[in-house]
């Protein structure tokens, strides 16, 4: 946002005006700078789940046109030597910034609205979503407030709920996600083990919703970070599984880059669209160009 502000105030007041001039370089340079920032944080989470999903053409094609685009904007601070037509581009650029600048907004403001609509639910059955184990066989500190979240709301129920513990074992781990959750919920916070159920063959959140909807066969409330939740109902929503998600809370730093890697999972759950709209959006804002500096 603070890049388009400052190209158009760059546009509207030229050199001639060396107050907003240099005003508006300075507010263009740090909405540049931030802007990098969180595309290359999408760049990198893309191309992770690139990596990740076999090479799929889709994720390749999204991680190709975030790599044009920070080619583009950087191409702004070359030397002025560069063909006309490559800085005229340079209005391109506050299009697709938009473009960026709208799916992120929505993204933060649909997750704050999530966060506060979803209420605690009455009845179960609960579902807690795994992550990494410390030293392969120990629940981590933001796991354990995904499980007290989901301990402090079945507390709460009357009779007490189903819990299932959903997260399979990785390679560097010692034990399933869902058995070390279950043993500290079992140890630490007096969960009843006969109101326990293990879901331990997903790898992924994706697979956390669908195992889990086919283990419960009825509609659940799952549990995971803060700034997860968002991701997992859209997950949820994608394959008709009725579930609503709670989070548990997460340290502030740490909440900061999750939330940035939680866009990027967001992007690429509806990535023919993303790629669709980025590449319409890309040539009209080439045919406005051209025709506003022809």
């Amino acid at each position: 946002m603070l890049a388009v502000f400052g190209y158009f105030m760059y546009t509207l007041f030229r050199p001639d005006n060396n107050v907003v001039y240099h005003v508006a370089l300075i507010v263009g340079m740090i909405g540049d700078f931030l802007g990098l920032s969180l595309l290359l944080v999408l760049l990198f989470y893309s191309y992770k789940k690139w990596h990740q999903s076999g090479h799929t053409f889709a994720n390749m094609v999204l991680s190709g046109m975030i790599i044009f685009y920070v080619v583009l904007n950087v191409s702004i601070y070359l030397p002025q030597w560069l063909p006309s037509d490559i800085w005229q581009l340079r209005g391109v650029i506050s299009w697709l910034a938009l473009f960026v600048l709208w799916q992120f907004l929505r993204f933060f403001i649909t997750s704050i609205i999530y966060g506060f609509v979803i209420k605690r639910p009455e009845i179960g059955p609960l579902v807690v979503l795994g992550g990494g184990l410390v030293d392969g066989y120990f629940v981590g500190r933001i796991v354990s407030q995904r499980i007290k979240a989901a301990v402090k709301d079945a507390n709460q129920m009357t009779p007490y709920p189903m819990i299932v513990f959903s997260g399979g074992q990785g390679e560097d781990e010692l034990v399933s996600e869902a058995q070390a959750m279950r043993d500290y919920a079992v140890k630490e916070l007096h969960v009843p083990i006969e109101k326990t159920m293990l879901e331990d063959q997903s790898r992924n959140t994706f697979e956390n919703i669908r195992n889990s909807s086919e283990i419960l066969h009825t509609p659940f409330t799952f549990y995971s970070s803060d700034y997860h939740i968002l991701r997992g109902a859209t997950l949820a929503q994608q394959q008709k599984v009725t579930a609503n998600g709670r989070g548990g809370k997460s340290p502030f730093p740490y909440r900061i880059i999750a939330f940035l890697r939680e866009f990027s999972g967001v992007m690429n759950i509806k990535k023919k669209a993303q790629i669709i709209w980025g590449s319409l959006l890309f040539f009209v804002a080439v045919a406005v160009v051209t025709i506003v500096f022809r």
